[in-house]
């Protein structure tokens, strides 16, 4: 999915609030976002899912979850 924003505001300078056209807004950290950014800003965002990176995410949970289940530390 892609799809363009505009930086409405920027938040205690931690925090840019995007506004997307007749969908809402969304806040993420500046630290993600280019460097100099801006109210008035426009930002073309893509959000992919990344299937293999949920599958180990999945794997380590189930570990984890193993070894407090068996007392292992």
């Amino acid at each position: 999915m892609k799809f363009t924003a505009i930086v409405d505001r920027l938040e205690d300078r931690k925090y840019a609030v995007l506004e997307i056209a007749k969908k809402g807004s969304i806040v993420l950290p500046l630290d993600i976002l280019p460097e100099g950014i801006a109210a008035g800003a426009a930002l073309d965002i893509t959000i992919n899912r990344n299937r293999p990176y949920e599958k180990k995410r999945k794997s380590s949970i189930t570990k984890l979850q193993g070894k407090l289940l068996r007392g292992d530390r």
